[in-house]
This record gives structure tokens, sequence and C-alpha cells, in this order.
């Protein structure tokens, strides 16, 4: 959406319905949170709106959690922004990805620093 909603009901619309009974009812200890590594705003959502455990939650770098792959240090220049992917936790110990949140909240002008312009 653009302009509707952002980071947090973004965040709380993914995770209510994959946990709430009414729609998946996924148990939330089978579930794992991932953000970009300099993403504080979502990491504080996960943890202290949502109530996913640290343990829980994982830093990645831009290879990762940045959409497009890298795009605050190899470009390309254009709208980009941090991810936030939810992963399942299957009995073998293995886990899928099953969400990917989005949010382009930068345009990407130029090389670093200072390249990325809400």
């Amino acid at each position: 959406s653009f302009g509707d909603y952002f980071k947090e009901d973004a965040i709380h619309w993914a995770w209510e319905f994959l946990t709430h009974k009414k729609w998946l009812g996924i148990k939330p200890e089978q579930l794992s949170v991932t953000v970009y590594k300099d993403d504080d705003e979502a990491y504080g959502i996960w943890r202290e709106k949502v109530g996913v455990p640290d343990t829980r939650i994982t830093r990645m770098d831009e290879d990762e959690n940045f959409w497009p792959a890298s795009a605050p240090s190899k470009g390309p220049d254009g709208v980009c922004g941090p991810c936030s992917e939810i992963y399942y936790h299957l009995e073998d110990g293995s886990e899928v990805e099953i969400w990917n949140l989005v949010f382009t909240q930068f345009n990407r002008v130029g090389d670093p620093p200072d390249n990325l312009h809400p």
C-alpha cells in the first residue's frame, strides 16, 4: 500500500494472519523473524509490540534483508528499503521462509555514504 499503513501495521497484520486461530493458527514458537541489521524500528516492533523473543529475531546484512539486495552499497538507484522475513520451523530442524515484508522507505541516489533518502 502507498501511504495507508507502514511497518507497524504490516508486521502486526502478517503476524496476526499467521498465528491467530481465526486464520492459519500457527504456533508462535514455530516462527522466527529476520530484520535488516540497521532497522531498529522493525526490530523494536517485533520485540516490544508483537512479543517475539530476542532469540527468535536475527539481524541480517543488505545482501539478505534489503530490497533490491545490496542496494545501499551497490545500487541500483531508485526506490529501495529494508526487509523483514518470517520463517516457519519444521520438525526436522529446517526452516522455510513464508513471508517477506518489504519496506520501500528510501530512494537511493548515488554512491554511499548518505545515498539513501526518505
